[in-house]
């Protein structure tokens, strides 16, 4: 709700109490930050582009929540931690700033990853428009199973800046046009 309003107040507060209670209550947290994510997205305002810029008064409950981003970043890497929660920190992820969290989804691409991680790290990447994320996509391409595919195009499509990934990628042959689906 606070997200959606975009009140600053509401907000900071947010951002201030998911820094303080942090690793003492991560799903508490987690689920906090990925609500005023998806909130701020649905009012057409965007948490990485808060984080990355805050406004006058937000600064410090900004800087006081990238620790929660870090260690969201390790979970989603830890094999030893439960995939659903693996995954949950992979969407948190999609509410940081792209080049915080761009080694991690390189890493969650990887085939070796459970396919429910990998396809968590691909639709976390469809919320950013970095020029990056086309060429991360299709790199890993060849590594993903035919649903992976069609996340990944979605994934290529919601942003201009990832098309261009996709077209040289079809033209060096590591993309198969049968790939994309016409629907």
């Amino acid at each position: 709700i606070a997200g959606a309003r975009g009140e600053g107040t509401e907000i900071s507060r947010v951002l201030e109490v998911a820094a303080r209670v942090g690793g003492r209550r991560n799903r508490l947290c987690t689920a906090a930050l990925i609500g005023l994510g998806e909130g701020l997205r649905r009012a057409g305002k965007s948490l990485p582009r808060l984080l990355a810029s805050p406004p006058a008064g937000l600064e410090s409950a900004a800087r006081a929540v990238e620790p929660l981003f870090a260690e969201a970043a390790r979970r989603a890497c830890d094999q030893q931690i439960p995939e659903t929660e693996r995954a949950q920190s992979v969407r948190l992820l999609a509410s940081t700033r792209f080049p915080l969290a761009a080694e991690t989804f390189a890493k969650l691409l990887d085939p070796r990853e459970p396919q429910a991680i990998q396809l968590a790290a691909v639709r976390a990447l469809a919320s950013f428009p970095e020029k990056e994320v086309g060429p991360l996509l299709v790199g890993h391409w060849r590594g993903f199973s035919p649903a992976l595919r069609r996340e990944a195009v979605e994934a290529l499509f919601q942003h201009v800046e990832s098309l261009g990934a996709l077209l040289d990628g079809l033209e060096a042959g590591e993309v198969a046009a049968a790939d994309l689906d016409p629907e």
